[in-house]
């Protein structure tokens, strides 16, 4: 698939947001049909790059990784050392020797409501009826890892953009969710709150071209500040 008028820009309005440095490219949605990428058109080693919606634009996946992620790089680390972002040693050990739930991996903000709503990944309770962190990693930790080797397979090296592994992907992908969903649905009986949006992967060596869309949703309380569960979906709505 392909896409009308996708350049490349950086606007002081979105760095104050996503902070110093951050390349957003402006996105048309009309849509036109396009032949399949041939396999003598892939992408060079850092020509895929995965970007999430924000608004009618698309911010680098790493800038909303960083934006969200908590005390893992209070320096940038260099291209050629990146390292799995979302949970250090500290983290690991008070989620799962101690099972503290509480313990934060990342914060997120739900504006929607007219007023800032603090949406926090937290280590959590695994099994169905979970939350947290490690419900969606009993529960949908093979549908991240299945998206990532897909945007693998179509020449995306997720390390240039400091991502090592599915939770990275899905920290990313959840902050776009949460923050800017194309999507919001809600249930008051449960006292929760949903969103959908895609990220993409695009050929930065050939601008027009979306390698893949990965639509994701999330669900998140409204009386506390727990996310409950992230995963990759089809459907357009939740």
């Amino acid at each position: 698939m392909q896409w009308k008028s996708i350049v490349q820009m950086k606007t002081p309005a979105r760095r104050a947001r996503f902070g110093a440095g951050v390349a957003v490219v402006a996105l048309a949605m009309t849509a036109i049909s396009g032949a399949p990428a041939r396999a003598s058109d892939a992408p060079s080693a850092d020509g895929a790059r995965m970007y999430v919606k924000v608004g009618d634009n698309l911010v680098d996946l790493e800038d909303t990784i960083r934006t969200h992620e908590i005390d893992l790089h209070s320096t940038p680390a260099s291209e050629g050392d990146r390292k799995a972002r979302l949970i250090n040693l500290s983290q690991w050990v008070s989620c799962y020797t101690f099972s503290i739930k509480d313990e934060v991996f990342a914060e997120y903000t739900h504006f929607w409501d007219g007023f800032g709503h603090d949406v926090r990944l937290k280590c959590g309770d695994g099994g169905t009826s979970g939350w947290g962190y490690r419900h969606i990693e009993d529960r949908h930790k093979e549908d991240w890892q299945s998206k990532l080797d897909q945007a693998r397979a179509k020449g995306w090296n997720p390390a240039w953009q400091g991502v090592d592994s599915w939770d990275d992907l899905m920290a990313g992908a959840v902050g776009s969710v949460v923050s800017w969903p194309e999507y919001v649905g809600g249930n008051p009986t449960s006292q929760t709150k949903c969103g959908v949006t895609d990220l993409y992967l695009v050929d930065r060596d050939r601008p027009q071209v979306v390698l893949m869309i990965i639509r994701v949703a999330a669900v998140w309380a409204t009386n506390s500040d727990r996310l409950i569960t992230a995963y990759p979906t089809p459907k357009a709505s939740c």
